[in-house]
């Protein structure tokens, strides 16, 4: 499957966006004013994964680059479950890394998703908590070679 990887519009694609991010448990939040504002469209928060041929949302990233904590914390990443197994999950962290101004990405993941832990232990992040979200999550983590 070809796709390409761009800035979301809110306009336009919020609201397929916050459909497939209700897909999962893991996402249900995302339509929280917090996660969905426009500021986080404008500063290029929300990626969405375009299917070539049709332009349809296969997935979506949600991060925040934070400032104080130089690091950019990743909220929800999401695939249309048609699009499982694709590549489209492994291409929009490959994105993520390299859109972000930091040298350090981390994601908050539920004890129970062991499909996400493993996931992510693939691509290179490290658990570096247990204790998240009252003992039922994890941080994990990845340190990304220095910006040039």
């Amino acid at each position: 499957m070809i796709f390409s990887i761009e800035p979301a519009n809110r306009n336009t694609e919020h609201d397929i966006i916050n459909k497939i991010g209700k897909q999962t448990s893991y996402c249900k939040d995302f339509g929280s004013i917090m996660f969905s504002s426009e500021g986080a469209y404008i500063k290029g928060w929300i990626r969405v994964a375009k299917i070539a041929v049709s332009g349809a949302i296969a997935g979506f990233t949600c991060v925040r680059h934070k400032v104080r904590a130089p690091e950019t914390m990743l909220y929800f990443i999401a695939v249309v479950k048609d699009c499982n197994g694709e590549g489209i999950g492994k291409a929009l962290m490959a994105d993520l890394e390299k859109q972000t101004p930091h040298n350090r990405i981390a994601l908050k993941v539920e004890k129970t998703n062991e499909h996400a832990i493993a996931f992510y232990t693939r691509l290179g992040y490290i658990t570096e908590s247990i204790n998240e979200y009252g003992g039922k999550g994890i941080l994990m983590a990845k340190q990304l070679e220095p910006k040039e």
